[in-house]
């Protein structure tokens, strides 16, 4: 599903990555680890191809990343590849239930009072419906950015619960420093601090 090969990424002439390889199946839950300079959120948003400067090769999909047309990325985002970030990808304008339906072709309902507004709920109910609406899309890949950072820990079990279930049937890798999580859902780590300074490959 996804390949990565020799990936180097810079910041202002400080190195995030070198010569990065990495293998991701179609399938699975996998977590990127690491300090909050290792590149965890950078690396997501160069599998989104939102970010574009780096030496080396992405395929995804059987594609050279680089090779696509901007339209091409933005269809790809639309279509097969969702992004989450730790607030939420909500729109403050519409209500939890019109958030929850948008472009769904699902109809959904959440697991607490609906037609309220945004700014009504907590950072756990914020994610979950987050990924209640991300989820009901069924994307082939799910690239998600500390989803669980700020969770008290009942809601980290039910974020947790909602994408281990999706990662059964789509490639889904989260990024997080959460011990909670990296202690329960340790299958598939990639640690970033160590994988990112050396030429080195997981699958």
């Amino acid at each position: 599903m996804i390949q990565i090969e020799n990936v180097t990424k810079t910041y202002d002439r400080k190195e995030v990555f070198s010569h990065l390889n990495l293998t991701f199946q179609d399938k699975g839950l996998y977590l990127l680890c690491g300090s909050n300079e290792s590149g965890k959120s950078t690396l997501l948003y160069m599998l989104s191809g939102l970010l574009m400067d780096y030496i080396g090769k992405i395929y995804i999909f059987d594609k050279l990343l680089k090779d696509m047309s901007e339209k091409e990325r933005e269809r790809m985002r639309k279509e097969k590849v969702s992004i989450v970030f730790s607030h939420g990808n909500l729109f403050s304008c519409l209500s939890t239930s019109e958030n929850l339906n948008f472009q769904s072709k699902k109809k959904l309902t959440l697991p607490f009072e609906e037609h309220r507004n945004i700014s009504d709920l907590s950072g756990g109910q914020e994610i979950l419906l987050a990924l209640l609406h991300e989820f009901s899309l069924d994307k082939e890949i799910y690239l998600l950015d500390e989803v669980t950072s700020e969770l008290d820990e009942n809601h980290v079990r039910e974020v947790m619960n909602m994408i281990a279930r999706q990662s059964e049937k789509s490639l889904v890798i989260l990024a997080t420093h959460d011990k909670r999580v990296i202690q329960k859902y340790n299958s598939h780590i990639i640690d970033l601090d160590e994988r990112g300074k050396r030429n080195t490959t997981h699958k």
